[in-house]
C-alpha cells in the first residue's frame, strides 16, 4: 500500500471534515475538556471505509483497535481530526493523518490540513513531499532548517494528566535566548517541523500513538529526529515526543526540556 493510496483514503476523510467546518454538528464528551464532533467521527468512517481492503488492522481515535496485527506487525493509525478544539471554535488549524507502522515504528505517514488542501507524506528511508492545493510538489529536506520557532505542545492539567508540565520550558533563560515557543494545537505542527517552518515540537504525554504515528514518519523521511521524553528514537506507545530537524538540534531541545525540570523522566 503506497502513500498514494493512503492518500485517497485520507482525502476522503478531509472532505468530511471540510464539509463541517462552521457547522460540526455538536460535540460528545470523552473526559476532561475533551469531546469529538460529527466531524471527527464521519472523517474516521470514511478513512476506514479505504483502509479496510488493505486487510491491516486499524487503531483510530475515535472507534479504536480492530483485529490482531497483520503479517509482520503492520497496522494503521489514523487520526481523522487533529485538532478538534480548534475545528469546533472556527481556528482553521487541524489535519487528518494517517501512519503505517511496523512493530510499533513508522514506516509511512499522510497527513493533510483539509482548510488549505496541503498534504504531506512521508516514507522513511526513501523520502518526504508536501502537495500544495493545486498538486504541486515540494520535496522535504530538514538539513539547514535553522527556524526559531518550537511548538511548546504542552497541555491543561486534569486529573487525567496531572504531568503536563512543559509550558515550564518557554520560562528557561537558555530556551528564550534561541527558541520562540508557539502552540498551535494540532500535530499539524509536527508536519511544519518536516517542511521548515518549525525548528522543532515538543509535548510531554503518553498515549499519542495516533496523533503523531503520520507525523513522526514525515520527519524522519524528510532527515529529521523524533525522540521521546527519555531521548529514545520514539515508537509506538513511548511518552513524550521531541522533533526537530537535526540530531544536533534535537539533542539541545533535549538538554533544555531536562533543564526546565518538565520532562517526564526527569535529568539535569
Amino acid at each position: 500500500w503506497s502513500s498514494d493510496v493512503c492518500s485517497s483514503d485520507l482525502r476522503a476523510g478531509a472532505a468530511e471534515v471540510r464539509a463541517r467546518f462552521g457547522d460540526h454538528g455538536g460535540e460528545t464528551s470523552k473526559g476532561h475538556l475533551d469531546f469529538a464532533t460529527e466531524a471527527d467521527l464521519a472523517s474516521e468512517r470514511a478513512v476506514r471505509a479505504v483502509l479496510a481492503a488493505s486487510g491491516v488492522p486499524i487503531t483510530g481515535e475515535e472507534f479504536g483497535a480492530t483485529g490482531d496485527d497483520a503479517a509482520g506487525g503492520l497496522r494503521w493509525y489514523v487520526d481523522p481530526l487533529c485538532g478538534t478544539v480548534n475545528f469546533a471554535r472556527g481556528i482553521r488549524l487541524f489535519s487528518t493523518n494517517v501512519g503505517l507502522c511496523r512493530d510499533g515504528e513508522p514506516l509511512l505517514g499522510v497527513s493533510i490540513d483539509p482548510m488549505s488542501g496541503e498534504m504531506f507524506t512521508g516514507i522513511v528511508g526513501e523520502g518526504a513531499v508536501m502537495l500544495d492545493s493545486e498538486g504541486q510538489p515540494t520535496r522535504l529536506d530538514t538539513y539547514g532548517n535553522a527556524s526559531p520557532l518550537v511548538e511548546v505542545d504542552f497541555q491543561h492539567a486534569s486529573p487525567d494528566a496531572p504531568a503536563y508540565q512543559t509550558y515550564r520550558l518557554p520560562l528557561l533563560p537558555a530556551f528564550a535566548e534561541r527558541y520562540i515557543p508557539l502552540r498551535l494545537g494540532s500535530s499539524l505542527a509536527v508536519n511544519y517541523v518536516a517542511a521548515g517552518r518549525l525548528g522543532g515540537f515538543l509535548h510531554d504525554g503518553p498515549d499519542m500513538d495516533v496523533h503523531f504515528a503520520a507525523g513522526v514518519a514525515i520527519v524522519r523521511a524528510a532527515g529529521g529526529t523524533v525522540l521521546d521524553a527519555a531521548g529514545e528514537p520514539w515508537c509506538i506507545g513511548a511518552t513524550g515526543l521531541l522533533a526537530a530537524s537535526t540530531d544536533e538540534a534535537a539533542a539541545h531541545l533535549l538538554a533544555l526540556w531536562r533543564q526546565s525540570g518538565s520532562n517526564p523522566y526527569g535529568g539535569t
